[in-house]
């Protein structure tokens, strides 16, 4: 009976002390979102000012990486040359498009320039160097717009989440359930690693690592099974400091198709150089710039506040007539 007895109390020990390393853990993961929560913002605003005036060369490479493949493959089914620059809301990113087939030869090629000043935004277009450029579009001047159609910000700001989505939004959504936040070990740096899913796809998590000691960019993310298996995409960013501030330097986003062997990835590897910031002028961010007339878009002028008052004074006067005459018409005996 005591031997029963004494089993059974170690049995429970040993379940209170799992529900107070639970209970700990679960107070660890808290704090730890608190804490990224409460620093991450005023630090990704730090960082933004800082890329607001970043420019640089991008080499963009695309290829399809089969089982036991290391490194790039010989045949780079497509790459891009990426010129990008920016000075607050002024932006512009010039792309040279490079198309291989599978045999190695050349596909297509051609170059497009998106940009945006205080003005209007645009977009040019040519085949080859040779030819002048085209002007395919003209638009509002609406910097977010322009960075959004353009990826600049998976180049410039890397603290940014997949889709041009902030981080400091992300937490609030309703369809995201953040299921477990702990502090990992990666070299000499201490990564905030947060594991999350979506309400909608409950099957599958999503794994985020941030450096606080780095303004809390993003250094890698991965999605996989909730066993840890079937990873479907893997994200590794690598970074240099210039002024003291985090810059992109390399990134490579591996996917995989639903059913694909192991090993088999869909790759994008993306480098960067010449990156460094600088006030330039407007004059950079235009059609002008190119070669090209500049444009000049039509001003609309306000409207002067008499004009208003004397339309509500029309107006009022109207009302006013057509509600006498529809009282005079009331009136017994004047009625037909």
């Amino acid at each position: 009976m005591w031997y029963i007895l004494r089993v059974y109390v170690a049995a429970m020990a040993i379940v209170v002390a799992c529900m107070c390393d639970a209970a700990a853990v679960a107070q660890a993961d808290r704090d730890l979102i608190q804490r990224l929560r409460n620093e991450a913002p005023q630090r990704w605003a730090d960082l933004d000012r800082f890329t607001s005036r970043v420019c640089g060369r991008c080499t963009v490479r695309y290829w399809l990486a089969e089982p036991g493949q290391t490194g790039r493959p010989a045949i780079i089914r497509r790459t891009e040359e990426i010129l990008y620059r920016r000075n607050g809301n002024w932006a512009l990113l010039h792309k040279k498009y490079r198309l291989v087939d599978e045999d190695g030869s050349l596909k297509r090629q051609y170059q497009g320039v998106g940009g945006v000043n205080s003005r209007y935004s645009f977009a040019l277009f040519r085949e080859t160097p040779e030819q002048e450029w085209r002007l395919s579009s003209v638009g509002s001047s609406n910097p977010t717009e322009v960075l959004n159609s353009y990826s600049m910000s998976m180049f410039v700001a890397p603290h940014l989440f997949r889709d041009e989505e902030r981080f400091d939004d992300f937490f609030q959504r309703r369809d995201i359930q953040v299921t477990k936040a702990a502090w990992v070990n990666e070299g000499d740096r201490r990564l905030a690693r947060i594991t999350f899913r979506y309400r909608k796809k409950p099957g599958r998590s999503h794994v985020l690592y941030f450096d606080p000691s780095r303004y809390w960019i993003l250094t890698k993310a991965r999605s996989e099974g909730l066993n840890g298996g079937d990873v479907r995409y893997k994200e590794h960013l690598e970074f240099e400091e210039i002024d003291g501030f985090p810059v992109l330097t390399r990134a490579v986003l591996k996917t995989r198709e639903r059913g694909w062997p192991a090993g088999r990835w869909y790759v994008v590897e993306a480098e960067h150089r010449d990156v460094r910031t600088a006030d330039l002028p407007e004059y950079e961010f235009s059609v002008s710039a190119f070669g090209l007339p500049e444009i000049h878009p039509a001003i609309k002028q306000p409207v002067p506040m008499w004009q208003w008052l004397a339309l509500i004074a029309v107006v009022a006067a109207i009302i006013a007539v057509l509600a006498r005459w529809l009282m005079f018409r009331a009136r017994p005996g004047n009625q037909r």
